[in-house]
């Protein structure tokens, strides 16, 4: 812009010259003013090519962030690969480890009797009881519990059916009963020689996950 200027007042000065003007003196410039005009104009041009950068990174940033979202709408379209995916960053199926008998908070939890795939998180076992064809497992946290009851198909059993909405559903290919009232939430298994009966006051898929992930040894 300043060479511009200065070219075009040359154009316009040469074009009327004034003959009362002396002829111009040569003038020597220090090499300390020299010097200063070169750091300023060398000041300049980082400031220009800072910018340059600056404005080239941000556009590198949100053509990559384009790129990204467009690719990820893309896997995320295709259900094998959402699954892939979703199981990588978090797969609740998968069990960390197994206990015996104790109060520690764990994802499973199997002895000679059950194994049991699935503990909601946040559950323990609180208690455990065995008697001659009944055995008894209670699981809970500091607002909420289920348990799961197992006896003898010629045992006697309790379950509490009043004022309940009963519905008949399918866990690993098997008829079973949900059953909900007031007290809760229970679902019947049989295996023809034993009958299940998980029953709380967690949500109905918790419950159904818990029978699910149940399995009487």
């Amino acid at each position: 812009m300043f060479d511009d200027v200065l070219d075009s007042a040359l154009g316009k000065m040469a074009a009327t010259p004034d003959p009362d003007l002396p002829d111009d003196e040569p003038v020597e410039l220090s090499e300390e003013h020299n010097r200063k005009i070169e750091q300023i104009f060398k000041q300049a041009k980082n400031r220009e090519s800072k910018l340059m950068f600056r404005n080239n990174a941000k556009r590198i940033a949100i053509c990559a962030a384009v790129l990204i979202l467009i690719l990820g709408i893309t896997a995320m379209s295709v259900g094998a690969v959402r699954n892939r995916i979703l199981s990588f960053i978090h797969n609740t199926e998968e069990t960390n480890t197994k206990i015996g008998i104790s109060n520690e908070l764990t994802d499973t939890y199997s002895d000679e009797n059950i194994s049991l795939g699935y503990i909601p998180y946040g559950f323990s076992l609180e208690k455990r009881q065995i008697h001659t064809g009944s055995i008894y497992y209670k699981f809970s946290n500091e607002t909420q519990h289920y348990i799961i009851h197992i006896f003898n198909s010629s045992g006697a059993g309790t379950i509490d059916t009043e004022k309940a909405e009963m519905e008949r559903i399918m866990i690993n290919e098997n008829d079973c009963y949900y059953i909900e009232n007031s007290n809760g939430k229970s679902i019947i298994m049989s295996n023809g020689e034993k009958i299940c009966v998980v029953q709380g006051n967690v949500e109905k898929d918790i419950i159904i996950k818990i029978a699910q992930n149940l399995e009487i040894k």
